[in-house]
């Protein structure tokens, strides 16, 4: 539950830099490992509302930039967001 929390949290606070990437209101959804350091080893956007290439290219970018808690072994994650233009 307490690493749920600290990736929970991660995605919160990364709101405003995914809306960076939006011109409008998208969704996108995403497939990350992250590495028992935190540091996300692998980022891929699977799909992404507008299909939009360069949104997705930021988002991706977006994705290899966060910080997660340190974990003991690398932790693959999925999941979908919806986003605002910042």
């Amino acid at each position: 539950l307490e690493r749920e929390n600290g990736i929970a949290s991660t995605l919160d606070k990364s709101e405003d830099t995914f809306g960076q990437c939006a011109e409008t209101s998208s969704t996108f959804s995403a497939r990350v490992i992250v590495a028992p350091n935190g540091s996300v080893s692998e980022a891929r956007v699977t799909q992404s509302v507008p299909d939009d290439p360069h949104l997705r290219d930021c988002l991706t970018e977006a994705l290899r930039r966060l910080a997660f808690p340190p974990t003991n072994a690398p932790v693959p994650l999925s999941f979908s967001l919806a986003i605002e233009p910042y």
